[in-house]
């Protein structure tokens, strides 16, 4: 989202405690991650800028169309 040197993506290793906080609300092996995941796709006016510095498209139409 640009909050990176020079404007570029900032670059930060992941791990499971980007998810972790949605253990309690879905207790088993893959449903944090199924509730984290849908929440950081590109959505309706969204931030994030294409290779070419073009805004990028919504996502989700493309996932149900």
């Amino acid at each position: 989202m640009g909050s990176g040197k020079d404007g570029k993506d900032l670059s930060k290793p992941f791990t499971n405690a980007a998810f972790r906080a949605y253990l309690d609300l879905a207790p088993d092996c893959m449903a944090p991650w199924l509730i984290y995941w849908p929440q950081h796709m590109p959505g309706l006016n969204n931030k994030q800028r294409d290779e070419d510095g073009k805004p990028m498209k919504n996502w989700w139409p493309f996932l149900f169309y």
